[in-house]
């Protein structure tokens, strides 16, 4: 049976609620000033807080880990990151080692730096954590969700992708259609390395890809880049 998954869009951001045998399992969050407008969403699915029993974040980044804390100290859910991201996680601050191809990116990048735009409220990492570590992780099917983790770095180090058993993937920022015929994403850690993992989508026989930012897409997008490259 192929899981349900609902998409709650808060600004810019599409979060996601995948069905476990327990409650909604949350992957990403949205913004920092974003969680009002993320309860008032939940509401209209008719889907309270308490029913959040996991949270999934594809990477640290603050747009996927803004309000994280608020679910964790207020809902007790279980966290589920890449062990890469504990660092940062810690520290409620994006990496700085990226770059970008858009021009207006990189014209404000120290300005939001300066600004404290990727800040967001340090996480209280306790009890309830499961580490990623390994490339392929089936612990979403011990949740009761038909759903593998994969390992996908290249936007972030620690970036991870759900694969659904119906081949859609949710794939946090690895990539980013959101103008023209372009699908990076606006930063990019290792842009080889963000290559491989599109191809690692393309390989585990995924057709469909739901991204945070942007509408889906269909794989052959990623065919298309990965020749053009």
């Amino acid at each position: 049976m192929f899981p349900s998954y609902k998409i709650i869009h808060t600004k810019l951001v599409n979060s996601y609620l995948l069905k476990a045998k327990q409650g909604y399992l949350l992957i990403d969050t949205g913004y920092p000033n974003q969680y009002q407008n993320f309860l008032a969403k939940l509401r209209s699915e008719n889907i309270s807080l308490s029913d959040i029993k996991y949270l999934l974040l594809t990477h640290h980044h603050n747009d996927h880990s803004g309000f994280a804390q608020k679910i964790l100290s207020e809902n007790k859910a279980e966290l589920i990151v890449h062990e890469q991201a504990l660092p940062f996680l810690r520290s409620g601050s994006n990496e700085k080692n990226c770059y970008s191809f858009n021009w207006l990116v990189k014209l404000l990048r120290s300005s939001i730096d300066k600004l404290g735009w990727t800040k967001y409220q340090p996480l209280v990492l306790k009890d309830k954590l499961h580490i990623i570590r390994e490339e392929k992780s089936e612990y979403l099917r011990s949740l009761g969700i038909e759903a593998t983790i994969l390992y996908t770095p290249g936007h972030t180090q620690d970036s991870i992708s759900i694969i659904l058993s119906d081949n859609k993937a949710i794939v946090g920022d690895l990539v980013m259609p959101l103008w023209g015929d372009s699908i990076l994403p606006l930063f990019i850690q290792d842009l080889d390395t963000l290559y491989v993992s599109w191809q690692k989508l393309l390989d585990n026989n995924v057709k469909e890809i739901l991204p945070t930012h942007g509408k889906s897409i269909k794989s052959s997008r990623l065919k298309e880049a990965l020749i053009k490259k």
